[in-house]
């Protein structure tokens, strides 16, 4: 499965690049960029913990109905109230939110009304400015592995020797002796890669991923 990638702007308007934590079989908290340097959504800011909740506080029906599960205690410290449901939080050293799942078995990012816009193509020609080291690493997910959704693979030879293109698609933009082929990644991302580099075009195996 091709996993979204998201784009969030910091109050200094530099853009950074997400993935969702919260996908199979990972079962961590928000979004958080390339870099490591932001997690989304903000608590505080996006949404709030409910520390103190009670019983009266709880308003989903499915949450009231496991209040008397054996898991759940409204006296222990991980247990907080969001919107009316009961959410159990962790935290790492830092205090910072590494896990959160509503009682009601949804991760608590997905049931907030906040999401980051999720996008496609060149980042850098839709932005102010894109944080550089969660764009490095996102070109070379594109690019560097048939994880993503490749069905394409082109190796090529140029001035910073050997490489590799795993692409979702590719047409050639310009025939002869100086023939251009262009390569796209699954999200967009397009490469034009002249015949002269290139040393051999290959479909990547047919991939099966259970979780």
């Amino acid at each position: 499965m091709y996993p979204t990638p998201y784009r969030w702007t910091t109050d200094d308007e530099l853009t950074h690049v997400f993935y969702n934590n919260h996908m199979p079989p990972s079962t961590g908290f928000g979004w958080s960029s390339l870099c490591d340097e932001v997690r989304l959504p903000i608590e505080g800011e996006h949404f709030e913990l409910d520390e103190d909740v009670t019983a009266e506080d709880i308003t989903c029906r499915h949450c009231q109905n496991r209040l008397d599960r054996p898991y759940v205690d409204l006296n222990d410290d991980s247990m907080a109230g969001v919107n009316g449901c009961l959410v159990r939080v962790e935290r790492d050293e830092g205090g910072e939110i590494t896990s959160a799942e509503c009682v009601c078995s949804e991760a608590l990012h997905h049931s907030l009304s906040f999401e980051p816009d999720s996008f496609s193509g060149n980042l850098e020609k839709q932005a102010k400015a894109v944080c550089s080291e969660c764009w490095e690493i996102y070109v070379e997910r594109q690019w560097g592995s048939d994880v993503e959704g490749a069905e394409i693979r082109v190796e090529v030879w140029g001035n910073d020797g050997r490489s590799k293109y795993f692409a979702a698609g590719a047409e050639a933009i310009r025939g002869g002796p100086e023939g251009v082929l262009r390569v796209v990644s699954e999200n967009g991302l397009e490469e034009d890669i002249h015949r002269e580099e290139i040393e051999s075009i290959t479909l990547t195996r047919a991939q099966r991923v259970d979780y």
